[in-house]
């Protein structure tokens, strides 16, 4: 958008031009070569970029550029090095007026308080092409919210809270990791209950007694409670 105001211009840039953003990302990636996510968006900065010096290219060397059209010369404008545009990196929210006026401005964009479409930059007048990896990590959040709403409401979530309280987690697949699948398959039935033990086996009357057979019918043989 700076660039784009600046290439309203109609004057010289003799002293030094320079872009504040609080985004180091944007930076790097300007002089990275390489394809990036949203990549037409660099493009277009570079583009708007390019623009700029032709403009003051045309500005700066007027009179030579007519002499050569009056001369029947073909001129050819400098789209490069014509002015010291530079890209600098300031602090957000640290009461740098241009960029806590840049924040505001955004914020109303965001809510749909823009300027009107002719006065945007081309690429700004249509809604932006969607990112696919923002689709997608989108789609996992909503997976995990869902996954985890229907663990809490599961009867297995306060079984398995007493022997893991971080659940649902990450932690037991690190656990699990070095496993062979036999092995993840027994932690998983003794985490939820459902382990060859007499308090499971009697649940499901394949087993007379819920008690362990060496606590002499005291003990029930619960994976909480064995010998």
């Amino acid at each position: 958008m700076g660039l784009h105001l600046l290439n309203g211009l109609n004057c010289q840039l003799t002293q030094t031009t320079v872009l504040g953003t609080d985004n180091q990302a944007v930076i790097k990636a300007l002089g990275n070569q390489r394809s990036h996510a949203g990549q037409y968006i660099l493009d277009a900065i570079h583009k708007s970029a390019e623009q700029l010096h032709a403009k003051q290219d045309q500005l700066i060397n007027r009179e030579d550029r007519i002499q050569a059209i009056e001369a029947g010369d073909n001129w050819v404008g400098r789209r490069r090095g014509v002015i010291d545009l530079q890209v600098h990196w300031v602090l957000g929210h640290q009461d740098f007026e241009p960029n806590e006026k840049a924040d505001e401005e955004a914020k109303k964009a965001a809510k749909g308080d823009s300027s009107k479409a002719k006065l945007l930059p081309s690429i700004l007048r249509k809604r932006l092409p969607l990112s696919v990896s923002a689709l997608r990590q989108g789609n996992m959040a909503k997976l995990s919210k869902r996954w985890t709403r229907r663990w809490k409401s599961s009867p297995r979530e306060s079984l398995l809270k007493t022997i893991d309280n971080t659940a649902p987690s990450k932690k037991y697949l690190r656990i699990i990791g070095d496993l062979y699948r036999r092995q993840a398959s027994l932690l998983f039935q003794l985490c939820s209950g459902h382990a060859g033990l007499n308090h499971h086996l009697f649940r499901i009357r394949r087993s007379e007694s819920p008690s362990c057979p060496h606590c002499h019918g005291i003990t029930v043989e619960t994976p909480q409670a064995t010998c």
